[in-house]
């Protein structure tokens, strides 16, 4: 088919400000894909790729070899996915070159792709890559990074021949994710928001793969449009992410994802100021329809407790997850604001943008408190959080106060004022 007429994502070149990104991409939800240049000096994109830009092989393999990494199987469906299992890297690289020796023939091998492996959990010391300082606010990783009762990340490495693929989907939690090609192309499909909502298939959930929803489009066009009818709004958009390139995928965004060649990618899902808000709203609703599935048990004791755990079984976590998350974000922020800014050490830790974040954290946190007591009661959620943190949130609002009609941004300090989870002592002045 034809995606000649597709709207095409905005390219940004290495001069793009930390601010531009966050006004222009991150906070409207806006995808976006990153040149090269962002890649250039990962120690990955050396290390990783022979000279024809193909993928090492036999460097991975002697260096991670032992490790066992979790592989799907493109060519066998498993419910609304394919089918996964985990293999020895080394076994698994050995596939992957007889496959390439066969010319990918797939007549009668497996299509087999190497995903969601915790390459940086695994092995942390080695220096794969660095985040891009368009993704360093990562509410999501730093909460994992901070703490100690287990070791978990977010951050993946994917390796896959050509021809291996990704049904569509929209990513955990219904967070962001960027995901950067140390080598090969992909093909991407991008619904926005407004579109995945409509593009419905068995049950109810999205379609397995786009190509049914073609299929479908063509049979009726009253039901999906038109595609290749030139003029019409496009159901979806397309990206041909090249070796060293980062695309930006925003939250309810299904994709589809196709290796077009032999490829290795980094990828991290992420969430922060942006869309925390989403994220709640999910967890919420996900809580909501684990209620409704044991709704028989309503009236046994440890009901909450017991939809709590299922929660963090089927969302990935649960209301008390996300609350501690809220708690040490507030925490790590109040205490960056204590740094010299020219020692803070990402992009983001500007005065305002921190000021932003403790907003918006507050923010969440109090419509957490809104939550039924039951429930409050079963996430053990802290409901004094605000009054611990009084006596060093007092003097932010009044900074806010004194410079929001300054030169500072709207909209760092307008979360701040809105949240309503510490005001201003009245004898203070509004205005400088």
């Amino acid at each position: 088919r034809s995606d000649e007429n597709v709207y095409k994502v905005d390219y940004l070149g290495p001069d793009v400000s930390y601010d531009e990104f966050f006004l222009q991409y991150a906070l409207v939800h806006k995808p976006c894909v990153l040149s090269p240049h962002h890649t250039s000096d990962w120690k990955s994109r050396h290390e990783w790729v022979d000279s024809t830009g193909r993928p090492k092989l036999e460097f991975l393999k002697s260096s991670f070899g032992s490790s066992t990494v979790p592989v799907s199987d493109c060519s066998v469906r498993r419910y609304d996915s394919p089918s996964c299992c985990d293999m020895v890297f080394s076994e698994y690289v050995d596939y992957w070159q007889k496959l390439i020796e066969s010319g990918h023939d797939y007549t009668t091998k497996p299509c087999l792709y190497l995903k969601d492996w915790h390459f940086t959990r695994d092995f942390p010391t080695y220096g794969a890559y660095t985040t891009p300082k368009y993704f360093t606010s990562d509410w999501l990783n730093e909460f994992w990074d901070s703490r100690t009762d287990i070791t978990d990340d977010f951050r993946f490495v994917y390796m896959g021949p050509k021809g291996s693929w990704t049904p569509l989907h929209t990513d955990v939690f219904k967070s962001f994710s960027w995901s950067a090609n140390i080598c090969g192309k992909k093909l991407w499909y991008l619904f926005p928001p407004r579109k995945g909502q409509t593009t419905r298939g068995e049950r109810n959930l999205p379609p397995y793969d786009i190509d049914t929803l073609y299929e479908q489009s063509v049979q009726d066009a009253a039901v999906a449009p038109n595609v290749q009818e030139p003029g019409h709004n496009p159901l979806y958009l397309t990206v041909i992410q090249n070796p060293g390139e980062i695309i930006f995928v925003p939250s309810h965004w299904y994709h589809q994802v196709h290796n077009l060649e032999d490829t290795i990618s980094i990828n991290h899902n992420f969430f922060n100021a942006c869309n925390v808000r989403t994220v709640m709203i999910n967890l919420m609703i996900a809580l909501n329809d684990v209620q409704e599935e044991i709704s028989a048990f309503g009236d046994t004791d440890g009901f909450q407790e017991h939809c709590q755990a299922m929660l963090r079984a089927h969302f990935g976590m649960n209301m008390a997850d996300f609350c501690k998350m809220l708690e040490a974000v507030l925490i790590h922020r109040i205490d960056m604001l204590e740094v010299p800014a020219v020692q803070r050490s990402v992009a983001y830790f500007s005065r305002e943008a921190l000021i932003s974040d403790i907003a918006i954290a507050l923010s969440c946190h109090k419509e957490m408190l809104k939550l039924p007591a039951p429930i409050l009661d079963a996430a053990h959620i802290s409901k004094d959080l605000v009054s611990c943190l009084k006596t060093k949130l007092e003097p932010l609002a009044h900074w806010v106060m004194m410079n929001k009609t300054s030169t500072i941004r709207r909209s760092w300090w307008e979360p701040f004022c809105m949240s309503g989870a510490i005001q201003p002592q009245p004898s203070l002045p509004a205005n400088p």
